[in-house]
């Protein structure tokens, strides 16, 4: 198995995982012409997407879906019916295929590429927000981000997990001494934000175990956040807690650009 981001942030979003038997696309917030470029330097290509995951519907996680659709009608988009609705009410709706859509609740198990993946409900100011699991014990993924805060039931829906991508949006002075205005502050540290540095190193506290392989930080803010400052604040929360990280690479996805492939 393997998986790789694509783009991570506020101005585009998308995650590429290689079951073996196929790939899948976790959001689309990238145009299709980067997508292909994308996929081309990995020496892949489009038709081999077997299925769409959509997280939800604001526009950094879908703004490449109506191409998409329009290139590749007949790939399945599983998404949930709060993210259906949601997209109903945006511009781009009648441009979307509306028979690719499998419209699903959280929780209710699907196949695609050969893996079972679970939705996992998230905390978002959207209704049907999704993080995605997926793949067999002992070589299992997901993507959990956009939520601004997280539950003891997620984190027993995420327990066991091979590689983890995981929000850390924000340091907290930096978003509290930044340029943002105060109403955009609020609802990025509420509880249905995004998650900051601390509380990602809180998750990932909770879900450490020793068959961990590698932790992925997203979907970081440009004017709130550093990758070396997300990164090293998780660690140092981790070392607090007595957990030696150093056998677990932790880094943090770029903005635009592909990371490094992660093989689990």
């Amino acid at each position: 198995m393997k998986l790789v981001s694509l783009a991570s942030g506020s101005s585009g979003n998308a995650f590429l995982v290689d079951s073996g038997d196929g790939l899948l696309l976790l959001d689309v917030g990238i145009t299709y012409k980067t997508l292909r470029t994308e996929l081309a330097e990995l020496g892949r290509s489009p038709e081999e997407i077997r299925a769409v995951l959509l997280t939800h519907e604001h526009a950094d996680h879908i703004s490449g879906l109506p191409v998409w659709m329009k290139h590749h009608p007949d790939v399945p988009v599983f998404a949930s019916y709060g993210t259906f609705e949601g997209l109903s009410r945006q511009p781009v709706f009648p441009r979307l295929r509306k028979e690719a859509f499998e419209l699903i609740r959280p929780h209710e198990r699907v196949s695609a590429a050969g893996l079972e993946l679970l939705p996992v409900p998230t905390s978002h100011d959207t209704p049907g927000s999704l993080a995605w699991r997926g793949g067999p014990e002992g070589s299992s993924f997901a993507v959990i981000t956009d939520l601004g805060c997280w539950t003891e039931d997620l984190a027993r829906d995420m327990e066991g997990l091979s590689v983890i991508c995981l929000e850390a949006n924000h340091d907290m002075h930096m978003l509290e001494t930044g340029p943002y205005p105060y109403p955009l502050k609020l609802r990025i540290e509420s509880s249905s934000g995004h998650l900051s540095n601390d509380d990602a190193a809180a998750l990932l506290i909770r879900l450490w175990h020793g068959g961990l392989k590698e932790v992925i930080l997203a979907h970081l803010s440009r004017e709130n956040n550093y990758p070396d400052l997300a990164v090293q604040t998780v660690i140092s929360e981790l070392k607090i807690r007595g957990i030696d990280p150093a056998s677990v690479p932790i880094t943090a996805a770029p903005r635009t650009g592909l990371s490094h492939i992660v093989s689990f």
